[in-house]
């Protein structure tokens, strides 16, 4: 029988300190593969330096590709994209 199986997800997030203080370096990469599909893999990877900006807030820098193995005909299986991102801690 060619019962659906659910996909299978995995993650990598990888931090380390830079430059002294709270500055960072940070990996997170995600994968998915679909079980009955072997060209359905989706991977998500992003690279980043992050900071502490002010009053709680830090920016960071990253660079983030993306793949879909099962894009749709005519699209691109890879996506790549520079951020530039503000955020809030506390």
């Amino acid at each position: 029988s060619s019962a659906l199986r659910p996909p299978k997800r995995a993650a990598v997030i990888a931090m380390a300190p830079f430059l002294g203080g709270d500055s960072r370096v940070y990996l997170t990469h995600v994968g998915i593969l679909n079980m009955s599909d072997d060209n359905s893999v989706i991977l998500d990877t992003t690279i980043g330096f992050g900071f502490p900006f002010f009053f709680g807030l830090e920016a960071a820098a990253e660079f983030t590709v993306d793949y879909d193995g099962a894009a749709a005909e005519g699209k691109k299986a890879i996506d790549q994209s520079y951020n530039l991102r503000v955020g809030y801690s506390w």
